[in-house]
């Protein structure tokens, strides 16, 4: 999975699924580290949104990917 740009016009950010969990002291889950945006996470190298997967917003695992059931 990887985590893009979700903006009605898209920045052009893309990074690996661990990005925001490695850098949580650096840059807020949830919002595009380029632009501000909101983001979505995506098939590798495609822009088709991953259903049930959202990232943590809050906590020691914040940052990080959890699919829910």
């Amino acid at each position: 999975m990887q985590v893009i740009c979700g903006a009605r016009f898209p920045c052009g950010f893309r990074v690996h699924d661990r990005y925001y969990a490695q850098k949580n002291d650096r840059f807020m889950p949830g919002v595009c580290a380029r632009c501000g945006g909101p983001i979505t996470i995506v098939e590798d190298y495609t822009e088709t949104p991953v259903e049930k997967v959202e990232m943590v917003m809050t906590g020691s695992t914040m940052g990080e990917l959890k699919t829910n059931n």
